[in-house]
Formats: C-alpha cells, structure tokens, sequence
C-alpha cells in the first residue's frame, strides 16, 4: 500500500499545471507543442511564434519575451523571422516590435504608461 501511495505522490510531483493567461479581444496563448506556446490572433493565425515564455496585457498592449526553443526543431526558419527577446504588440494600430533587450522594452512601456510594468514570469 505504501508503495501505491508513494507512487501516486511522485507522479503528482512531477506535474506541472501552466497558467493559461486570457487575452481578450480574441487573441490567445497557447500551447504550441510541448511547453512551447504561441499568441495567435483573432482569426488563429500565429502572431508570436513560440516560444513565448512571458506575456501579459497593458491596455491595447500585448508584451512579453520571446526565447528561442532548445533544442531547436528540424527546421527553424519559420520560427527565426521573427527576433528573439522582448515584444510589444500594439492591437489598435497592428504594430509589432521584436527582439528588444529588456531596457529597451522597460523604456517602452514606461513611456506608454505612467506606471512601470513588469511581464509577470510564466
């Protein structure tokens, strides 16, 4: 009985439950393959490529950072057109800035919002 139950704990241990962060206006996070996940706009095509490790939604703003997958897949030229690093994606007017470092990207979303803003770690 023991055995079962220390079983059951260790496959319990080695779950890991992802948040799922709700975008609203239609775009979506979601999981891609494995852990990587994707943003897709409202009519499903792909607006980030994976992996997008942290997002979040400022206003008319979607930001977050991009990482590349490791290790990557057979053919990464689909993922690679986009920059790795920091997003910011402006829904209202369309506007997608890639490949940040993260200074520039704090930049950014402290002069679009009084108030520093910080992609919260997924």
């Amino acid at each position: 009985m023991k055995f079962i139950l220390i079983i059951f704990v260790l496959f319990f241990a080695g779950c890991s439950f992802e948040p799922n962060p709700k975008l609203s206006d239609g775009y979506q996070y979601f999981r891609l393959f494995g852990s990587v996940h994707s943003i897709a706009k409202p009519n499903g095509d792909i607006l980030i490529y994976g992996d997008v490790d942290e997002v979040k939604e400022v206003r008319d703003l979607i930001v977050g950072r991009r990482i590349r997958i490791d290790p990557p897949l057979g053919d990464m030229n689909t993922f690679d057109s986009q920059r790795y690093g920091y997003f910011i994606f402006n829904k209202t007017s369309g506007d997608l800035k890639t490949g940040m470092s993260q200074n520039e990207w704090d930049k950014v979303l402290n002069l679009a919002s009084p108030v520093a803003v910080q992609a919260k770690k997924l």
